[in-house]
């Protein structure tokens, strides 16, 4: 799968229509080529850029984008991998050469976490502009055809230095029930949010609880024991969670969910219909949000497109 390379393309969608913009089918000529920034190729020869996945905007209009990149293995015998990785853009969607190395800050893993590579998938920004990144790791068998349950979250500097006070050394890989022997996964797409006071909230589809669940972290990575049962919010039964967003009110997170009947692990990129379902700070499911809870929505798997609307 690592070795399929994407190239990803961002775009910059103009909301007032001027001639320039309509020449150009209606992305902005100020951004990028024609409106256009292709990403493969780097500023640095020995990365060049797989899928990317999660984006977030920084309040000076410079983009991160999560993704992944060439890399090594942590084991005596290094082989070649994709490893994590965030990059910045200018808001011109020229590359930030001032952020990590030359514009592109990858995540070397170690041997407790990320040892055979991965992908970040989901990023976010703290109050004092550092940057979290959620995403998956590859097991030791697969070269990045299979991966761990266990999101993985780590957290750069805003100029994309690994902050050593986080976690472990700047990273970790959290699991919400310990990966069952002998299941396979395919793909895991964790989701990220930060909320008042920089606490975190995690979700992903891989719980290994048999029901969406959210996790809440303090800023230097730990579990919140005091969130939800031991740091967990669950959510209903025979339902995953696949993307996280706080509510303005900071209260309650809403979810992109779908139903999986049995056994809530994916197994393929395929993605059947999906709901939206809030869920308070406390550990249910809150039924006075749209109905009984959930709201029908429909997701299209694995967006290759990004774009970002204008003021």
């Amino acid at each position: 799968m690592w070795m399929m390379r994407n190239v990803a393309w961002v775009a910059l969608l103009g909301l007032r229509v001027t001639a320039a913009i309509a020449a150009t089918d209606g992305l902005d000529p100020r951004f990028g080529v024609d409106g256009v920034v292709l990403l493969g190729t780097t500023p640095v020869s020995a990365h060049t850029l797989a899928t990317s996945h999660g984006i977030a905007v920084q309040p000076d209009g410079k983009f991160l984008i999560a993704t992944s990149t060439g890399g090594y293995t942590v084991e005596p015998n290094p082989q070649p991998t994709q490893v994590a990785a965030v990059v910045r853009l200018n808001a011109d969607g020229s590359w930030d050469e001032s952020f990590g190395d030359h514009g592109i800050y990858a995540f070397p893993g170690s041997a407790t976490v990320s040892a055979y590579g991965g992908e970040a998938r989901s990023i976010a920004l703290t109050s004092d502009g550092s940057i979290i990144a959620a995403g998956e790791t590859y097991t030791q068998s697969s070269g990045g055809e299979e991966v761990h349950s266990c999101a993985l979250l780590f957290r750069i500097s805003a100029s994309g230095v690994l902050d050593p006070t986080f976690g472990t050394d700047g990273s970790l890989c959290f699991d919400f029930a310990p990966e069952p022997p002998g299941v396979t996964y395919y793909y895991n797409n964790p989701s990220i949010a930060v909320g008042v006071d920089d606490f975190l909230y995690l979700t992903t589809p891989l719980t290994n609880l048999g029901y969406g669940a959210v996790a809440r972290f303090a800023p230097d990575g730990a579990l919140d024991a005091s969130y939800g049962s031991g740091g967990i919010a669950r959510g209903a039964d025979d339902m995953q969670f696949a993307a996280l967003v706080l509510d303005a009110d900071q209260r309650r997170s809403k979810h992109l969910t779908e139903e999986c009947g049995d056994n809530c692990q994916p197994r393929s990129a395929e993605r059947n219909p999906h709901r939206d379902r809030a869920i308070p700070s406390t550990p249910s499911v809150d039924q006075s949000w749209w109905r009984d809870g959930p709201a029908s929505r429909t997701r299209s798997a694995r967006p290759r497109q990004v774009v970002r609307s204008r003021q």
